[in-house]
């Protein structure tokens, strides 16, 4: 059965007859054309995503003369990592971080304002003490919600991380340059998610920018993360 099974891969093997030989060959043939048109295709995917790409970096320059596309690289984006709305969760994640740190900032020092107002025998030291009071309370308060709010942030994004992972279009790196509102020509690198139909942006992201750059490394972490669980796994 297995010698059988193995001669039915081979063309024109001992036990394979010409009828067989034929069918391999126009097997081969098809695989060949079909290499050939997925090899075509690619060029002609970067040349609509380069058009995409640039009609919407000029449509938001103040002077689109000055766009001199430097390079772009194209290639398949998927969920969750290369997601929008992962993106998005992960920047809101961050920004919730830096809030809930200023009010603990803002807690601490209210509550040494209080302090030292009720041990003061000055005739504004009630006022101070009132008023400390209620940015300690209003500060509780948004901090409460800040937590509230970054306990559902993050349960989406494990929501994300869990399910299985999709296409979702494509993602290019783009290099161009591009006067600023001062007129000096910059080199900016940003990305860009586009939709499987390459008919529309999903996610623009500037590159350079150290806070987007925070933003990536995180999601580099997550990404190496999710790799070793699955090697473990396997």
């Amino acid at each position: 059965m297995l010698n059988n099974i193995q001669k039915s891969w081979k063309c024109g093997g001992k036990g394979v007859g010409l009828r067989n030989n034929s069918h391999c060959m126009k097997r081969y043939m098809y695989i060949l054309l079909a290499m050939l048109l997925c090899a075509s295709c690619h060029p002609v995917r970067t040349f609509r995503v380069n058009n995409l790409v640039g009609r919407e970096v000029q449509q938001t320059l103040n002077y689109p003369y000055s766009y001199d596309p430097v390079s772009i690289e194209v290639d398949s984006a998927f969920s969750p990592y290369d997601s929008p709305m992962f993106y998005d969760l992960l920047v809101e994640d961050m920004s919730l971080d830096i809030s809930i740190e200023a009010y603990d900032t803002n807690i601490r020092t209210y509550l040494m304002t209080m302090g030292v107002a009720e041990k003061s025998f000055s005739p504004d030291a009630r006022r101070q003490f009132e008023e400390a009071r209620a940015e300690l309370q209003k500060n509780v308060e948004m901090k409460r919600e800040a937590v509230a709010r970054q306990y559902a942030v993050k349960n989406g994004i494990e929501r994300l991380r869990q399910a299985p992972r999709q296409f979702i279009g494509f993602k290019a790196y783009h290099k161009y340059h591009a006067m600023d509102n001062s007129l000096r020509l910059l080199l900016l690198h940003e990305l860009f998610i586009v939709s499987p139909g390459l008919d529309a942006i999903l996610g623009r992201y500037d590159l350079g920018d150290k806070y987007d750059q925070g933003i990536r490394e995180r999601i580099e972490e997550q990404r190496t993360e999710d790799r070793k669980v699955e090697m473990e796994e396997i």
